[in-house]
């Protein structure tokens, strides 16, 4: 029972009289008959429908509220995510499509397009072999001579090389041979073959064990008188042509320095194995010579003058004719009290400096001429002046015109009256000269020279043996290069560097169709090709490092990109999903 029916029977008991009343009118009225179950659940139930009423009125404002918010809220929702996607789109293009080509382009090495030597094409030497008689009679065993030539002959070597080689043989009628022989060649590009009878060849060699005889730029030949054998003959053409004019042991050694591998190593062997270190040496562009004339007593400055002018003169005259082959610059000092006593010694009437003191020699002179700082080769000429006619002894002894020191260069000696010396130092200095530029002092056995000046054939070998070998440094600098770019991946090749290499190719090339045309090797041609290849090669860009291997540039580059990359993926994530929210409502 409630506290309230309680607190009524608790009255009822006081009052009966009311107590009536209340109950009388508790009979009457349902809702204070808390006696009965029945009456209070239903009194419950109309609380709680009231109630209920009210919530649900309440829950409909609140929805119809909701409905209106939402609407609003999804029309702002809908238009702000409509920039957001703006935004994000424009910034994806600058992350994406700008700044990572960007950035890939300038972490990225430089590579400029590199072109290269055809190796099909291969360089190209032309021989004109000009071959002069007097006798009507020769002419058709001449002819059987070159015939022969051009059946048999097509290259020295027995190996594959890159050198191609064409022969012009033309004969020549020629009154006076005599005199024809003892004027200069001029044309340096041709072979000149003079064939004369045995009895005049006989006179110009005078008692010398001589096959064949060299003057003045031309070979001289005897004509057999049995005129049906021509073997003897072919064979000294041969010799000429294989051991003088184009020297294959030299060309060979030319092309094992400019190897690239073990097999051409193999493959370029040079004919003979015995040969000089003279012949092995490399021929450069541009060279220095420097004459040091040492006199022995100031009072022979008179007839000291005479021969400086001479020598001075030999070499301005050999500089001149290698124009376009190799540069030679001139330059000399004198020296007025240098002590020569401390390395000759005397033998009768022989004063000499012997081979032995050579070495030390040369060491003081070093110590007090003056010092040469370029790049290029240098030569030192020391010249001997002396009253005395102080000599040179070789290694073996016998008394010589001039002694070459390799890596340094040579001593001149003026002795009038020593044994077998020449009045006339220019010999020496040819002498010394051409062992420097490696060319061959001796010459091949039944060789004789009747001459010696700067119209030497051994000059026009200098050029011959310098356009092969500028065009062989060419390739060999333009493929290291491309060795370099496949072998370095972090190389940079600049714009700068594949001009030149295409200035050489150029170059190159230009030779090649120029000594075709001409029938004359193009020395100049190839020295720029050289030249180019050599800048190419060396070019600073080339030698410095001036980028990070790809481990370092991940490691700089990713700590800088990370803040950028992580509202990117965020927003990509977002994009996706709201892509797939989309697509579920759909269905």
């Amino acid at each position: 029972m409630t506290r309230r029916s309680k607190k009524l029977s608790n009255s009822s008991e006081k009052n009966p009289v009311e107590s009536g009343k209340v109950e009388e009118n508790a009979e009457n009225s349902p809702l204070l008959d808390f006696e009965s179950p029945q009456t209070e659940t239903s009194s419950e139930t109309l609380l709680d429908r009231k109630n209920c009423d009210e919530d649900k009125t309440i829950v409909e404002e609140n929805s119809r509220d909701a409905e209106i918010l939402k609407q609003v809220m999804t029309e702002y929702e809908a238009e702000e995510l409509r920039y957001r996607c703006i935004s994000f789109y424009a910034y994806l293009v600058v992350i994406v499509v700008i700044g990572v080509p960007i950035w890939w382009l300038t972490t990225t090495p430089y590579r400029a397009a590199l072109e290269n030597f055809d190796p099909s094409v291969k360089i190209h030497i032309p021989l004109q072999v000009r071959m002069y008689y007097d006798q009507k009679s020769t002419e058709e065993f001449l002819k059987r001579i070159s015939k022969l030539w051009l059946e048999n002959e097509l290259s020295p070597f027995s190996y594959d090389v890159p050198l191609r080689l064409s022969y012009d043989f033309e004969l020549k009628y020629q009154e006076n041979l005599l005199d024809f022989i003892r004027s200069p060649n001029a044309n340096g590009c041709e072979v000149e073959l003079v064939f004369l009878e045995e009895s005049e060849f006989d006179r110009l060699k005078a008692n010398r064990q001589s096959e064949i005889l060299i003057t003045h730029g031309r070979y001289i030949l005897p004509i057999p008188k049995n005129l049906v054998d021509s073997q003897n003959l072919y064979e000294r053409v041969r010799r000429i042509i294989y051991e003088e004019v184009l020297d294959i042991n030299r060309l060979s050694m030319i092309m094992q320095r400019e190897r690239m591998n073990e097999q051409e190593k193999e493959e370029f062997k040079p004919i003979k194995p015995d040969i000089a270190v003279w012949e092995d040496i490399s021929i450069s562009p541009n060279y220095n010579v420097h004459v040091i004339f040492i006199h022995d007593d100031p009072g022979v400055q008179p007839r000291s003058s005479v021969l400086e002018s001479k020598i001075t003169d030999t070499i301005e005259r050999l500089a001149n004719l290698l124009t376009n082959t190799t540069h030679i610059s001139l330059s000399w000092e004198h020296f007025w009290d240098f002590a020569l006593e401390n390395f000759v010694r005397q033998e009768k009437n022989f004063s000499y400096i012997p081979f032995g003191s050579i070495s030390d020699f040369v060491t003081e002179v070093d110590r007090y001429s003056a010092a040469i700082e370029a790049p290029n080769p240098t030569f030192k000429l020391a010249v001997i002046y002396s009253e005395h006619d102080i000599g040179l002894v070789d290694e073996k002894n016998l008394p010589a015109n001039s002694i070459s020191v390799a890596s340094w260069g040579g001593i001149v000696s003026t002795c009038i009256t020593c044994p077998n010396q020449a009045k006339n130092p220019n010999a020496g200095v040819l002498d010394v000269l051409r062992s420097l530029l490696g060319l061959r002092k001796i010459l091949p056995g039944g060789f004789t020279r009747l001459s010696d000046s700067v119209n030497d054939l051994s000059w026009q070998r200098l050029r011959l043996h310098a356009y092969v070998e500028n065009q062989l440094r060419a390739r060999h600098f333009v493929r290291a290069i491309h060795e370099m770019t496949s072998k370095i991946s972090d190389l940079v090749v600049s714009d700068e560097v594949a001009a030149l290499v295409r200035d050489s190719i150029g170059a190159a090339l230009e030779a090649n169709d120029k000594t075709k045309e001409n029938f004359c090797v193009d020395t100049y041609s190839s020295a720029k090709a050289r030249i180019f290849a050599e800048r190419a090669a060396n070019h600073p860009s080339l030698l410095e490092y001036l980028n990070f291997p790809w481990s370092q540039k991940y490691a700089i580059y990713l700590p800088l990109f990370f803040p950028v990359l992580l509202p990117t993926v965020e927003g990509v994530n977002s994009l996706v999903r709201a892509f797939m929210q989309r697509r579920r409502s759909k269905l």
